[in-house]
């Protein structure tokens, strides 16, 4: 490099002597002055060719360390960039490979994640198929859990260690399940107390015993968190008690996994079952208690009222022609009824025109006819008002289903039973009344309407047999 610099520096010193030299050419007007010019100019250049020929020699000699030195500093300089994309290669390997483990990460958190969802479910699971009697067993662990997976401050890594707790909980209960389990707890009687004692889950069943051996029986879930005992067979308490102390003895157990039991519990006395309908099923029994004696009364009524044997009519209408008038009234004094009424009285104003003798045995028509309808009003009422009673008494047991929704939620569904009972039975004695009702009405309407009919046919076939034509109709004729 110094080489190079000196051959520059004396390149530079000849032109600014040649300028130097023109110049002063330029500006010597004698040739003197121009030829001492010329022979230093001559003399300058060489002593800038002995110095270039120097320096060319110079550079023939250093020429060779120099292109060596250069062919090092290429070869290191292709080690180094060898070595750089080595280093690279590796930096982008080591960027896909951290994408990569990114990439698992995500998948692990995606998966932890699942199994946490998983063990929350189950959580769940467990909570809701604990029997009654187990709550004091695993419902407080259970609850802890459950509200830690609510817990947003809480250690991801703390809860998914506690949550794995629910497996050993549930490892614990099944391997107590397995071969029965008895413990001790405390359940709801039948008459609603308090009794201490031990329970015994055998396959789905669960059994319990008071301690003072007085009530055994099956324990269900109920309304409340402990458990109901159902005595389904009090000759069988011994027989439980003896089970649940000693380990080992005969009970009575239900093959149908407990459906007939649940059946059992199902059945009710038809007093308990209108008591279930509520306030409203006292008017809905009274209007059903108040139709059905008019019903039965007007029945007897009805179908006590004597008729006319055949021929009779026409035995009379034939005796009254005859002028037997007191043989017309004693046949139908023996006969009886409002058809025998109406046609003595037909019988004795007999000379009368015959439209006026049907308007005056019609009289006896229309007070005979409200006589038998008489109280058939009332069953019809019945008829129309027990289904909107039944209506009202849905209505106000949904209305109180909902108020009970409202408190209790629909979690517990013997919470919401009182309201919906009340809705359906209601509805269902309205139309248990209401139907036979019409029925009734409809029946005992058209029996009084056959006495009608019948009282009105005879009138007329009377009137037309033994009246006297009209006068006018008479004059019209001849």
């Amino acid at each position: 490099m110094s080489l190079q610099s000196s051959l520059w520096r004396n390149l530079r010193t000849l032109l600014a002597i040649g300028t130097l030299g023109l110049t002063s050419v330029s500006a010597i007007a004698d040739e003197s002055r121009l030829d001492a010019l010329k022979a230093d100019a001559e003399t300058r250049t060489e002593e800038a060719l002995e110095k270039l020929q120097a320096v060319r020699e110079t550079v023939t000699r250093e020429r060779v360390p120099l292109g060596e030195e250069l062919r090092k500093l290429e070869r290191v300089n292709r080690e180094k960039r060898s070595e750089a994309q080595r280093l690279q290669r590796r930096l982008d390997g080591a960027s896909g490979d951290f994408a990569r483990m990114e990439e698992e990460l995500g998948l692990r958190e995606d998966e932890l994640n699942f199994i946490s969802g998983m063990l929350v479910d189950y959580l769940n699971r467990l909570n809701g198929s604990i029997h009654s009697s187990e709550n004091d067993l695993y419902s407080d662990e259970l609850l802890r859990l459950l509200n830690l997976a609510e817990d947003e401050t809480a250690d991801p890594d703390y809860v998914m260690s506690e949550h794995q707790k629910a497996l050993d909980i549930g490892m614990e209960r099944l391997s107590n399940l397995i071969g029965g389990h008895i413990f001790s707890g405390s359940a709801v009687g039948p008459d609603g107390s308090y009794l201490s004692g031990k329970f015994g889950i055998i396959g789905p069943s669960v059994y319990f015993a008071s301690d003072n051996g007085r009530v055994g029986g099956l324990a269900e879930r109920g309304a409340s968190l402990a458990a109901n005992v159902f005595v389904f067979d009090s000759s069988a308490t011994p027989s439980i008690k003896r089970l649940l102390d000693e380990g080992s003895g005969s009970i009575p157990y239900d093959t149908t996994m407990g459906r007939a039991t649940a059946l059992a519990t199902t059945q009710e006395t038809l007093f308990e079952h209108i008591q279930k309908g509520g306030i409203w099923m006292i008017p809905i029994l009274s209007f059903a208690g108040v139709a059905w004696l008019i019903g039965m009364f007007k029945a007897f009524e009805i179908f006590s009222v004597k008729r006319l044997k055949p021929g009779v009519l026409l035995e009379t209408i034939n005796l009254v022609r005859s002028g037997k008038k007191e043989e017309a009234d004693a046949l139908l004094e023996t006969q009886g009824g409002p058809t025998a009424t109406m046609l003595k009285k037909g019988v004795k104003y007999h000379k009368l025109p015959k439209e006026s003798l049907e308007e005056l045995m019609a009289e006896n028509i229309l007070e005979t006819q409200p006589k038998l309808e008489r109280g058939l009003a009332v069953i019809t009422v019945t008829a129309a008002v027990a289904p909107l009673l039944g209506l009202l008494g849905t209505v106000t047991g949904m209305i109180n289903t909902f108020k009970l929704i409202t408190l209790f939620g629909t979690g517990d569904a013997r919470s919401l039973s009182s309201g919906i009972s009340e809705a359906l039975i209601t509805t269902e004695f309205g139309l248990i009344v209401a139907i036979p009702s019409l029925l009734l009405s409809a029946f005992l309407s058209r029996k009084v309407q056959g006495i009608a009919g019948e009282m009105e046919n005879a009138a007329i076939t009377f009137a037309n047999g033994a009246g006297l034509p009209d006068e006018e109709s008479v004059a019209k004729a001849s």
